[in-house]
């Protein structure tokens, strides 16, 4: 469970240091940096990202939704399927 911790602790500090970026940009320039989901695909160079030819609709949900609070619920679904893989299992009755 160590493990899933680690891991779900660093997907939050990647999501806070978004958000801080953001927020250094915004109080020094006055406008705050639209950073979404789709943004960050294109960084890591994903090809789909620039010019989607399927799935449109989850295109359009990935440019709207905020990198850095997708990068929290991925933390949190990260500790809840964690949670769920290392509960421990129930001895049947006899």
């Amino acid at each position: 469970m160590a493990a899933v911790l680690m891991l779900a602790v660093g997907f939050w500090m990647a999501g806070a240091g978004v958000l801080l970026w953001q927020v250094a940009v915004f109080l020094r320039y006055g406008e705050w940096p639209p950073y979404s989901v789709v943004r960050a695909l294109q960084w890591a160079g994903v090809p789909w990202a620039f010019e989607p030819t399927d799935m449109l609709g989850a295109h359009k949900i990935l440019e709207w939704m905020p990198f850095s609070g997708s990068l929290f619920l991925v933390g949190a679904l990260v500790i809840f399927v964690g949670a769920a893989l290392e509960r421990p299992r129930r001895k049947p009755l006899r």
